[in-house]
């Protein structure tokens, strides 16, 4: 039976040839290492062994000794002889994988594992996945993960046999529509599939998938997509409605709840949400989604009752430290990433309206050039010390005051309405 081509299947590594250390006067540290096979530029990497990443600040590859300088990891998980990858690359860490035979195969329900891309061999546990005319996708569990990588060869090394090959399709917990649709597409035609037409498989049964670099300029129909990334059409209509609704809500959804709701990728994900952006379909705040239409079309019966009374009080506004309801506390702050509220360091909030009104009061016309004393501020808000600080931080911060030795200078004035 044809092979599939060699160019997928060396994962660019480089191996640590010592421990991490620091230069003098140097806050990061460095390690040295040697290329395991065609160097490369290493920006993002991850260890091979469990996929924690770091990021490469400086990277020196002139003289015999190379070294990178690095951020993300302590050093103490560094060590002489640990493996990492171009973190560029879709490798995964799962306990299941599932693979299809290269050529003739010697089946046993226990075997060892092997590959390029694992330090040691491991032990596996194997079942088939049958196909129908003798054919068969193989399926390998292990105690602990292990690096996946589709379109990987990896070697089957069981007792009363000779060793062989199988490449793999995909990986993790499958749900059995999806196993299903994995063997009828992978035996679709004759022969192995190619490298290609195997992520194309992922492709059609998830809706995405995340192409290695030597792929990245591949075309796959229906498809949209940049870089590694690519997704179906009809996946794309669905997961961005999905992605707006999620964001639907008063003051949005934080990035993490979205990636735990939408349960994808990093790397899909992140092309989603940067999509949906670009797209003017959601916005960023505060590390929050947010639709971008009116706030008043997502809001609930309690944002839009708390929006009333804080319009009420104008620039008396709430103080949230005295707020013990923990939704209203929650909403006030969502409010805050609509742009329907101001909020300060003591905290206190404020509607935009209340704001706008105190604002004028210090900064009006005909303040330029006035100083403000606490005491002053006081008098001239008619409220207690204690939002005070606050107003004054933000007007600063807005480019109204500036800060003096005991006092603040109004510097722009807020034009009459």
């Amino acid at each position: 039976m044809p092979k599939l081509p060699v160019r997928m299947f060396r994962l660019p590594t480089l191996s640590l040839t010592g421990s991490p250390y620091h230069a003098e006067d140097e806050k990061l540290s460095w390690v040295n290492f040697r290329f395991d096979a065609l160097p490369f530029e290493p920006k993002e990497l991850a260890l091979l062994e469990s996929g924690r990443g770091l990021r490469v600040r400086q990277f020196e590859a002139e003289g015999q000794s190379p070294k990178f300088q690095f951020k993300g990891l302590p050093e103490k998980a560094l060590k002489e002889g640990l493996r990492l990858y171009d973190a560029s690359w879709p490798v995964r860490h799962e306990k299941r994988a599932y693979l299809v035979p290269l050529g003739a195969s010697h089946f046993a329900p226990q075997a060892k594992l092997k590959s390029p891309i694992l330090a040691d061999g491991i032990p596996v546990e194997l079942k088939k996945v049958e196909a129908g005319g003798g054919k068969y996708l193989l399926a390998v569990s292990a105690r602990s993960e292990f690096p996946c990588l589709t379109g990987q060869v990896y070697t089957i090394e069981a007792s009363g046999g000779e060793p062989w090959d199988a490449v793999l399709v995909t990986c993790g917990v499958l749900e059995p529509r999806d196993l299903d649709d994995f063997v009828r597409k992978t035996f679709r035609f004759a022969g192995q599939p190619t490298v290609n037409a195997l992520y194309s498989i992922g492709l059609r049964v998830h809706g995405y998938t995340v192409l290695p670099p030597p792929l990245w300029s591949d075309e796959f129909e229906e498809t949209i997509g940049s870089d590694g990334v690519r997704m179906m059409t009809k996946a794309w209509a669905q997961l961005s409605k999905k992605a707006r609704n999620s964001a639907a809500q008063p003051g949005g959804i934080s990035k993490d709840e979205f990636a735990r709701r939408m349960k994808l990728p990093t790397a899909v994900l992140e092309f989603l949400a940067e999509k949906l952006v670009a797209d003017g379909e959601l916005r960023v705040h505060e590390g929050h989604y947010l639709p971008t239409a009116a706030p008043e079309t997502y809001m609930s019966p309690v944002a839009q009752r708390l929006l009333v009374q804080l319009d009420g009080l104008a620039d008396r506004g709430v103080d949230l430290e005295t707020e013990h309801n923990e939704l209203y506390e929650k909403t006030y702050r969502a409010l805050v990433r609509m742009s329907l509220g101001i909020v300060t360091e003591a905290p206190w909030i404020y509607s935009v309206t209340g704001w706008k009104l105190l604002r004028a009061k210090l900064c009006g016309p005909g303040t330029l050039g006035r100083e403000w004393r606490i005491a002053e501020v006081k008098e001239a808000l008619d409220v207690s010390r204690k939002p005070i600080l606050g107003i004054l931080n933000k007007l600063e911060q807005e480019g109204w005051l500036e800060r003096k030795e005991d006092h603040r200078l109004v510097i722009k004035e807020v034009p009459p309405e």
